[in-house]
């Protein structure tokens, strides 16, 4: 459990100065997966998802996005809290075929027994929000990540060399 020590403190904008390693390295503790209320799938991805469905651990559950905010009706969301792939050993068990949302997540949480993982009330992560917002090194750091993770998601899928 963290501290108002461990996390600093919130600057004007509401936003707490965090510590931060770059690179950052996943502890994975499971916790975005398990916290997580939703995720955001192409049609492709729900499909590969589909696939694997013997080794989710509770039916998978996907919903359409409103026509406004996907009006080709080419999105999912798909329910978490907790992810049905994550394993008793905080594991990914579709690992090879996960969406981009999660290739590209990182909470960039330095020390997970000094900070926990935190969210707002729409299940966004507060803990990578602060340090985007006040970290310029940070920022680029997952910005960078970001981008190898949609290029490898693209070849993934057939839509990149």
């Amino acid at each position: 459990m963290s501290t108002a020590a461990d996390k600093g403190s919130r600057d004007a904008t509401g936003r707490i100065a965090r510590p931060v390693a770059i690179p950052w390295v996943c502890q994975k503790t499971g916790d975005c997966c398990r916290e997580t209320l939703e995720m955001v799938v192409t049609r492709q991805e729900r499909e590969l998802l589909e696939s694997r469905q013997h080794l989710a651990r509770r039916p998978l559950e996907f919903q359409y996005m409103d026509k406004a905010r996907d009006p080709d009706d080419r999105f999912r969301v798909m329910t978490l809290h907790p992810c049905p792939f994550l394993s008793d050993q905080n594991l990914c068990l579709v690992h090879d075929i996960r969406p981009y949302n999660c290739r590209r997540f990182m909470c960039g949480r330095v020390n997970v027994q000094r900070e926990s993982y935190e969210t707002d009330q729409q299940g966004s992560c507060l803990n990578l929000a602060d340090r985007m917002e006040t970290s310029l090194r940070f920022a680029e750091f997952y910005n960078a990540a970001e981008r190898r993770a949609q290029k490898e998601w693209a070849k993934s899928h057939g839509w990149a060399k």
